[in-house]
This record gives structure tokens, C-alpha cells and sequence, in this order.
């Protein structure tokens, strides 16, 4: 059953508020990152089946009974735990958020619950860890790399009970002995369809159709590797401009929650060409996003009026001859910065207009033709990988995108089968 997630809103008071299981839950003040925290964390509760108890949640763990703890129990703990742990600074917003992780660990934990939440944790062993992941293999329509992850976090979830005593060790180790689904090995398992680089006929076609603002992060992504995230949320205060090659210092980086402040830290190289189509986006004030959708719906605004006008693209604008009709206070108005959200639809948008599907398709041939067509930001990553490693070495290529690993580089960058051919017809 779908679940609808409750609103989050704001009292005449000034505070923030949520209706679950009955009643007013108070958040504290309003648009703060206290209350969208609390938030996020008691409709965790709510979606997860658990009984939201205000006095409980505030309470410290009672003295564990005789049987222990049930699986319920357990679950509830964690995600008291994993509302603070699983969080990221959202350079964007400025606000601290929960990342994706912890809404998967609420979805991990709700089919727990649903399962086996009456349970004693001490009798949740490897043959229950297999029934969750049978239920996954009957019941939904996962991949199997999704499905190991989600039994991951189930073991992830006891681990920590483990160390906090509330589950005992031996429980925790003998989930190790729960395997990880093999390819082609698993009857009524499909494996998640592989995301790589985008066609370059694809591309080409797709670029010259994209809004200016668009085109630009999309040739600033493909010259430098960076991230979506990355390419969203640079401002001019966050690029070093002393050096012959631009160093962007990334704000709230991916992997900061992953190995540590020192670690985490992220830093863009900007080439001569990824400067020239940068430079463009500059000329603002330090603490403004490079990027704005604003900026690009009256850049599209002014390129419709001169076609109209028959003006050269570059010609200014001459005074409008009566007054502008456009509305003072849109209902939708375009805002400051692109999300990475609205980044992908404003690219897939377009590659759907320039590719739409032909008449006579197969559901399946449908979905492999949006696979290829209808391609999303990400995958120029994948492009920029293959061409870095292609050119230099794959050390290389992992320090500019910003691996810790060889092997994670090894996933973004595709084979390069130009040097493979180039040996073959070599070797006779």
C-alpha cells in the first residue's frame, strides 16, 4: 500500500506542525533545520508502522527484559540513531537535511516491521534475513544490486543493536553468513539495466536543442567530471581564480558524511575551456548561484523576441512598445538555483522533443529506447570518466572525479575498446 506522506506546516504561531496517528505533532520553529529534521524523522517512524510516543521517544531505554528485545524495539532505536547520523549540509538550501540513505533505511525498516516486528531480536538469524529477502524477491519488483543493498542495511540495523547491546553479538554474526545475490544465479531476479555514458549522436543532437543556462552546465560537466550535485551549487565565492587552472572547492560534498571531514574534501579542477564557458556565469555577486533558472527563462525570453524581431543574436533589445504583460507574481515563479532534479528534467525534457518514441514499440522496446534517448546528467559523468581515463590513467581520472577508490572510478569509466581494436589490428 502506498503510503501518503503527511504535510509539513506552519501554525499562526510561528511554529512548525505535522498531523500523524491523530494528532498535532510540534516541530519547533517553523523552516528551521531542527524542525525539518524532527520531521523527517517522526514520519520516518509513522512509515516504518511504528508508534509514535512523545514521553517514550524522550525517555531512555528501559532495562532489557528476559527475552530481550523484539525486532520492533530494535528498529525504533536505530532510527532515533540514524535521524542524526544519516544527515548532509545541502549547500543549496543552507539547511542540514537527511540524506537519501536514511529514507532507504526507513523503507528497509518498515518491511522489517511488517515482517517480523513482533519477533525477539535474538530470533531474527539468517533464515529470517532470507525470508525478508524472498519477500523482496516475490513482492517487488527490485533489482537484485537493490535487493543486497537492502539486506545490507538490515545487517547495517543489527550491527549497531549489537553494539549497543540491545541484540546479541551472535546474532549480528551469523547474518555474515547471509550471501549476497550472484548474477544470472537468482530465478525471478533482474538486474538493474547498466547506466552508461551517453551516445554522442544522442548528445550532439540533444545539446543544440538545450535552453543557453542548460547548455552551459551541461558542457561545464562534460569538461570537468563534476558531479550534478556539484555543477548545481557553484557559486563564484567557492572558485579559486589565482591559478592557471580554476580550483572549485565543493560545499557540503557527497562523500563528507562517508569518510570524515579531511577526507571528504572536494575540490573541481577548472580547465581553459571549462573557464571559458564558466566565465560567462561569473559576473555576480560571490554568494549567488553561476546557474539560475531565472536567468535562463529570460535569456529563452529574449532569443524568442529577437528571432521574432528578425534581430542577429546578439543585437540589443529595443524598448517594448507597450507595457509588460507578464504576471507581477507567478504562481510557479523560476527560482535562483537549479536542484539536481530540475537540472535532469530540464535536459530530459528536451531529448524527449528531439527523440520522441516511434510509432509500433514494444513496452520493451520502448524502455530501451528511453535508455538510450531520454538521458539524464549522471551519465555525463560516465562520458567524462571514460574520456579522462581513455586519455591519461585511471589514478588520474579517480583524483578528478573525486574517488577514494581505483575500483568506484572503474564502474563511471567504460572500457576503452578504441585502444583494444587499435592492438588487435597490431597483434595481426
Amino acid at each position: 500500500m502506498h503510503y501518503r506522506q503527511p504535510k509539513y506546516q506552519k501554525h499562526v504561531s510561528g511554529k512548525a506542525r505535522v498531523y500523524l496517528q491523530g494528532k498535532d505533532r510540534w516541530l519547533g520553529k517553523y523552516d528551521s533545520p531542527e524542525s525539518y529534521a524532527k520531521y523527517n524523522y517522526l514520519v520516518g517512524l509513522d512509515m516504518a508502522g511504528l508508534v509514535i510516543d512523545e514521553e517514550l521517544n524522550k525517555a531512555s531505554l528501559p532495562p532489557s527484559p528476559p527475552e530481550g528485545f523484539t525486532v520492533k524495539v530494535v528498529c525504533a532505536e536505530f532510527l532515533k540513531y540514524a535521524k542524526n547520523h544519516y544527515v548532509k549540509h545541502n549547500p543549496l538550501t543552507s539547511r542540514i537535511e537527511q540524506t537519501n540513505e536514511f529514507d532507504a533505511m526507513v523503507r528497509v525498516v518498515n518491511t522489517v516491521v511488517q515482517l517480523f516486528g513482533d519477533t525477539f531480536a535474538r530470533d531474527f538469524g539468517p533464515r529470517r534475513l532470507e525470508e525478508v529477502r524472498d519477500h523482496y524477491i516475490a513482492n517487488s519488483n527490485k533489482s537484485r544490486q537493490t535487493i543486497n543493498k537492502d539486506i545490507g542495511r538490515i545487517k547495517t540495523i543489527f550491527k549497531w543493536g549489537a553494539g549497543k547491546e540491545l541484540v546479541p553479538i551472535e546474532v549480528h554474526q551469523a547474518h555474515t553468513c547471509v550471501t549476497q545475490l550472484k548474477k544470472n544465479k537468482t530465478p525471478g531476479v533482474h538486474d538493474a539495466p547498466k547506466i552508461g555514458a551517453v551516445d554522442d549522436d544522442v548528445l550532439i543532437a540533444t545539446f543544440l536543442e538545450l535552453p543557453p543556462v542548460v547548455a552551459a552546465m551541461v558542457d561545464f560537466q562534460l569538461l570537468t567530471g563534476a558531479r550534478p550535485g556539484e555543477v548545481v551549487a557553484i557559486r563564484p565565492s567557492l572558485v579559486d581564480r589565482s591559478r592557471e587552472v580554476w580550483e572549485y572547492r565543493v560545499e557540503g560534498d557527497k562523500m563528507e558524511g562517508k569518510f570524515g571531514k579531511d577526507q571528504g574534501d572536494r575540490v573541481v579542477m577548472i580547465g581553459l575551456r571549462a573557464q571559458q564557458t564558466l566565465q560567462r556565469y561569473m559576473d555576480r555577486p560571490s554568494d549567488q548561484f553561476c546557474f539560475s533558472p531565472a536567468e535562463n527563462a529570460k535569456l529563452v525570453r529574449d532569443i524568442r523576441t529577437r528571432k521574432q524581431l528578425g534581430l542577429p543574436p546578439d543585437a540589443p533589445l529595443p524598448e517594448p512598445k507597450r507595457q509588460n504583460r507578464k504576471k507581477a507574481n507567478p504562481r510557479r515563479p523560476p527560482k535562483d538555483f537549479y536542484t539536481t532534479g530540475s537540472y535532469g528534467q530540464a535536459i530530459q525534457r528536451v531529448a524527449e522533443r528531439v527523440f520522441p518514441f516511434p510509432d509500433g514499440l514494444t513496452p520493451e522496446e520502448k524502455e530501451a529506447w528511453k535508455r538510450r534517448h531520454h538521458w539524464r546528467p549522471n551519465r555525463l559523468r560516465h562520458k567524462a570518466a571514460t574520456s579522462i581515463r581513455a586519455q591519461f590513467d585511471t589514478d588520474t581520472a579517480r583524483v578528478l572525479l573525486g574517488h577514494k577508490e581505483a575500483s568506484t572510478t572503474s564502474i563511471y569509466a567504460e572500457q576503452d575498446l578504441v585502444r583494444a581494436r587499435q592492438a588487435a589490428l597490431a597483434a595481426g
